[in-house]
């Protein structure tokens, strides 16, 4: 029989490595992706399958990875949730509703690209949806970090994994708050490089 811990282990590592993904693709393998989108509208001119399938992963399945992960940090078989689980619940959520949303738009855009034979009213339209996007993602991305910041408070003071780990996350969530201010967008990458090794030692701490 499966246990609970052991789908929280994997849905966290499988979370690890859709964030490890987004990481390359965004800061090292074309750099301009997340914030030209004249480079986007190329890239996915060019490879628009594999964009699709990245847009898949890197939201999608990563709000899969991150509903069944606190669905295992919250489990207790022996008591229902209080309020304060549900609202960690309640949280996950909605920022599950966040990434899932943003997945959808996602691909979405991609057809503009592909399905319009008219360059100039593509590149408008693409850019238009693009400006849209990230003034949409600037209003509402926080809804990951507050969860991230519950559920760690929540870790801290349960004590059921260690509290440095507790204390790393929360961190990373209150970083990502700071990130909604363009001036330190610089210090996105930390963010996801530390959000990334939080989900893998979350990960490996439910695996023993």
């Amino acid at each position: 029989m499966i246990k609970v811990t052991h789908i929280g282990a994997g849905s966290s590592l499988i979370a690890a490595m859709c964030l490890f993904l987004g990481y390359v693709v965004s800061f090292i393998i074309v750099p301009d992706f997340v914030g030209n989108s004249d480079t986007r509208a190329d890239s996915i001119r060019q490879h628009a399958l594999l964009i699709q399938a990245y847009y898949f992963v890197v939201w999608i399945v990563f709000a899969g990875a991150v509903l069944l992960s606190n669905y295992a940090l919250l489990y207790d078989e022996k008591r229902p949730h209080n309020i304060y689980e549900s609202l960690i619940t309640l949280s996950c959520f909605v920022a599950v509703c966040y990434f899932v949303s943003i997945g959808l738009i996602e691909i979405s855009s991609t057809f503009i690209v592909t399905n319009d034979v008219n360059t100039l009213s593509q590149s408008n339209e693409f850019r238009e949806y693009f400006t849209f996007l990230q003034k949409f993602r600037g209003s509402t991305e926080f809804a990951g970090d507050v969860w991230l910041i519950l559920i760690n408070s929540y870790l801290f003071k349960m004590k059921t994994t260690y509290r440095v780990l507790a204390i790393w996350g929360g961190l990373v969530g209150v970083l990502g708050m700071i990130l909604l201010h363009p001036a330190f967008y610089s210090i996105a990458n930390l963010y996801l490089i530390l959000f990334v090794g939080w989900f893998f030692c979350i990960g490996l701490r439910m695996l023993k």
